[in-house]
This record gives structure tokens, C-alpha cells and sequence, in this order.
């Protein structure tokens, strides 16, 4: 998460600076009137909703992609799936077990 922390921080303010003003200078020159100040407003408003979306799509693509082994796994060898529920079971119970010794909320 320290990434994410970064990222928010530093990268998204600048690239969002950097981005807006190319927009306004961009569609200044380009495009005939009124769009100029119309294509850089929308870029400005909707830029952050476009980033959000962006974050959480690749959240989604990396949670996909680290369930396809275990899938894989299932497919290609049925009886090895109980061997997968026990360990994850055993897991949660061990994950859990750790939270309450440190006293974390969980």
C-alpha cells in the first residue's frame, strides 16, 4: 500500500497538473470554437473519475490473475481441490490466530 500512498501523493497531483494544462493547450490549438475551454473543463472534471476507475480495474485485473493458479489447479487435478479448501482453511484460522495475538482488529 505504500505505492498507492506515493502515487497519491506525488505522481497523481503532478500527472494531473501536467494533464490538465495539456489539455487546455491542446484544445486551444486544435479544436475550432467553443471547444477549447469546453475540452479542457471535461478533462479537468473527469479525469479523476477515469483514474479511479483505472486503480480499481487493475486491482481487479491482479486479484484475477493470482486466482488462476488455484483454478488451474482444481481443472487440471479435481481431487487435489479439498487438499486447496483445507490449506486455505488452516490459513484463515492462522491468520486470524496472529491478529488476535497482536490485538488487531480484524
Amino acid at each position: 500500500s505504500t505505492w498507492k500512498i506515493m502515487v497519491s501523493l506525488v505522481a497523481y497531483p503532478t500527472l494531473y497538473i501536467v494533464y490538465t494544462a495539456a489539455a487546455f493547450s491542446l484544445g486551444g490549438r486544435y479544436l475550432p470554437e467553443p471547444w477549447p475551454l469546453e475540452a479542457g473543463l471535461l478533462f479537468f472534471f473527469f479525469f479523476p473519475v477515469v483514474s479511479y476507475g483505472a486503480v480499481k480495474g487493475g486491482e481487479n485485473v491482479v486479484r484475477v490473475a493470482r486466482s488462476l493458479m488455484p483454478l488451474g489447479t482444481v481443472v487440471l487435478r479435481p481431487s487435489y481441490g479439498h487438499v486447496l479448501v483445507e490449506q486455505r482453511a488452516a490459513l484463515t484460522a492462522a491468520m486470524l490466530g496472529l491478529g488476535d495475538e497482536q490485538g488487531w482488529v480484524m
